[in-house]
């Protein structure tokens, strides 16, 4: 018995031996022309990086939050002026960020008033028992500012870091390095996937054996920057001033990338 069941399913496909051999059609949208072929091109560019930013900042802590934010503000003061004084102007210095908080010191681990263990006691001399433990555990008030960075000259970066640690910036946080005008890069990887959706189309319509007419539209899909990774956050605390030298850094590359979709025509 012959069984046609399957031509309901070829007709809902669109299917059809009548259908021209140049009609190569996609789903990229509705409404491009039966009669045309779609294609997405990539570009990549890459260059050195030209700047690079990074975030320095200085901790201090005390019991009373007045004398916490007076030893973050002198030492934030000298951090600025020790940049400015490795040539860092000042439209490439922004505050970033100023904070104060109260760290509450956990309970001590017996009741209050409860006299502790006796410590043991130097060699010659008597154990004397420390006073029982009253009232409640001092707050600590912890300040903070940070700064924002712009490094032009990147030669100079490891010295300008060392610099800034020697002043007084306990904090960091990761550099980023960047292009400060990154246009004639986007530009080159733009040119690159043009280049590339046209060898797609080209490739695409010799295997199918049509020719490839003129381009009846073109877009941008956007671009991707894919600097390389960032310097991680690392804290100095309060190590001396003395030991810190400059700080080692590898700069990398800048990569670009970018996608464009062409619609050419086939050609009859």
């Amino acid at each position: 018995m012959k069984s046609f069941g399957f031509l309901p399913l070829l007709a809902a496909l669109g299917l059809s031996s009548c259908v021209p051999a140049t009609h190569i059609h996609n789903n990229f949208g509705a409404s491009e022309p039966s009669n045309a072929l779609v294609v997405v091109g990539t570009g990549e560019a890459s260059s050195a990086p030209d700047i690079a930013r990074v975030t320095l900042g200085v901790e201090a802590q005390n019991a009373n939050a007045e004398a916490a934010v007076s030893e973050v503000n002198q030492k934030m003061k000298a951090v600025i002026a020790a940049l400015k004084s490795q040539g860092i102007a000042d439209k490439d210095l922004r505050t970033a960020n100023l904070n104060i908080f109260m760290v509450e010191p956990p309970p001590y681990p017996m009741p209050i008033g409860e006299p502790m263990e006796p410590m043991p006691a130097p060699p010659g001399a008597p154990g004397v028992p420390p006073p029982p433990r009253t009232g409640r555990p001092v707050p600590i008030f912890r300040a903070s500012n940070s700064v924002l960075i712009t490094l032009r000259d990147l030669d100079k970066v490891g010295d300008t870091l060392g610099t800034a640690i020697r002043a007084g910036a306990n904090q960091a946080w990761g550099i980023q390095f960047e292009m400060d005008d990154p246009k004639p890069l986007r530009s080159k990887a733009r040119g690159k996937a043009v280049e590339d959706a046209r060898a797609r189309a080209e490739e695409l319509a010799r295997l199918s054996g049509v020719k490839l007419g003129r381009v009846l539209s073109i877009g941008e899909l956007g671009s991707a920057d894919a600097p390389p990774p960032a310097v991680p956050a690392f804290q100095m605390g309060y190590a001396r001033a003395d030991t810190m030298q400059s700080v080692p850094i590898e700069r990398g590359e800048i990569k670009l990338m970018h996608m464009v979709r062409v619609t050419f025509e086939l050609a009859r």
